[in-house]
């Protein structure tokens, strides 16, 4: 026999073959029965600032040929929740009926329709004020007049959970920029976040700036900060929240060529956030504070007539807090480390020294002990005062964990007039040990 005889008795057999095997296309088509979409437990997270929730649910029939109509009701099934705890080992409740509705509950399915929509409007405001000790559920199901119209997914069970939905920003307190390291301009940018997904097409928040919010924020923390020129820097965000989103931007842009000498500082307070028909607070600290240093000077305020009239601790003779102003780097105070010395022996320490008169003081200068322990002296802060009574926050000072300079260290604040500086000393990198070679304070 020839090849090509083969060949052609080989495509004749193939093809009888074919004709005789069973078909296997309507093998992954659905039965034409009545299904939910989504079923068993569904846990939707509400919020308080939405009046209303819509949970839409939907019943489809997915099969080939759909013989008739499947006439179908919805409705709450209060009988499962018993079934539920049982199954569960759990106690949960019904969700009371003012807490919920369904504007829709019927319907029919046929070939010209093969889905229902079923919303069900959820009251987030009234299931907040329930028992918060229990865990309420709503359970629904689909019912057909006919047997075997339905499938099994024919039930589901909706359990409510109220979020708690805070607006922040990404970045608060107060953040130092030294004006020399950067270019010409200074940009900074943090986020509001909101703690869920906005779903909301129309929301926003409101974000207050400029000199009163710096105010408030000195009343409130005793500080002193100075406000730079509203000219100076641009503050630029769109105020709605974008639909889908969690987070929005915020950008300072300081210019520096309009920036005066010193220390200034620019100020943001979040205030709230409007989302469906109510509002949302922060959670923290609302303000932020970009405080700008835009000074170099080092020259010092003369020392006479100074004197320490407040000191909570020192190791000793040789060690007192004069020390700090004898003109002699290789001097210094140090803190008590044990029970045989003078006052306190763990952080913090203050030393408070009175420089006679009052001063232009725009810094502070300071040196570390020389030697082996270099390094104890970490961080704290400066306060100053006209009077020994009222007392601001001039600035707080870190001189690092791994910098092993005696000094100098300069730490600056905002222009301020003032007799009495309180020194507090409040970290160390030894332990409890902090000691001080020589303070000045700049002009």
């Amino acid at each position: 026999m020839s090849k090509k005889l083969k060949y052609i008795l080989f495509l004749v057999i193939l093809t009888i073959g074919a004709a005789c095997e069973k078909s296997h296309i309507d093998d992954y088509i659905p039965p034409a029965v009545v299904n939910l979409t989504k079923f068993g437990i569904e846990n939707i997270q509400l919020y308080t600032f939405d009046s209303l929730y819509v949970d839409t649910i939907y019943a489809t029939n997915a099969g080939k040929d759909i013989a008739g109509n499947t006439d179908i009701s919805f409705a709450p099934d209060a009988s499962y929740v018993d079934s539920l705890n049982l199954a569960a080992g759990a106690t949960y409740a019904l969700l009371p009926e003012q807490c919920y509705s369904l504007d829709v509950n019927n319907g029919t399915i046929n070939s010209a329709n093969r889905t229902l929509t079923f919303p069900v409007k959820l009251r987030p405001r009234l299931i907040d004020a329930l028992d918060k000790k229990v865990s309420y559920v709503l359970p629904l199901k689909i019912v057909s007049k006919l047997p075997g119209q339905l499938g099994p997914n024919k039930r589901i069970v909706i359990q409510p959970v109220i979020g708690q939905a805070f607006i922040n920003l990404s970045d608060t307190g107060v953040t130092e920029i030294v004006a020399s390291t950067a270019g010409d301009s200074i940009k900074y940018a943090l986020q509001v976040n909101i703690s869920f997904v906005n779903s909301q097409d129309k929301s926003h928040f409101s974000i207050s700036s400029g000199a009163p919010v710096l105010t408030m924020y000195n009343t409130a923390r005793n500080t002193m900060l100075q406000a730079l020129p509203e000219d100076a820097y641009k503050l630029s965000y769109d105020s709605v929240m974008p639909k889908g989103a969690s987070a929005a931007t915020l950008n300072f842009v300081i210019n520096k060529s309009k920036m005066p000498k010193g220390v200034y500082s620019v100020a943001l307070k979040l205030n709230s956030g409007s989302f469906g028909d109510g509002q949302i607070f922060p959670q923290y600290s609302s303000y932020k504070v970009i405080r700008i240093i835009n000074n170099t000077d080092t020259a010092r305020n003369a020392r006479t007539g100074w004197a320490i009239t407040d000191y909570d601790s020192y190791s000793g003779a040789g060690y007192e807090p004069v020390k700090i102003m004898d003109n002699d780097f290789n001097t210094y105070w140090q803190c008590a480390y044990n029970s045989s010395q003078v006052g306190r022996v763990t952080l913090p320490y203050t030393i408070v020294v009175d420089m006679g008169k009052l001063t232009n003081v725009n810094g502070f200068e300071l040196w570390r002990r020389p030697g082996t322990y270099v390094t104890d002296l970490r961080g704290g802060y400066f306060e100053v005062s006209a009077d020994n009574v009222n007392w601001k926050t001039a600035t707080a000072f870190d001189c690092g964990t791994t910098n092993k300079s005696a000094g100098p260290f300069y730490f600056y604040c905002e222009t301020t007039n003032a007799r009495y500086i309180r020194i507090h000393l409040t970290s160390s990198n030894r332990s409890n040990i902090a000691n001080i070679a020589e303070f000045f304070t700049v002009k």
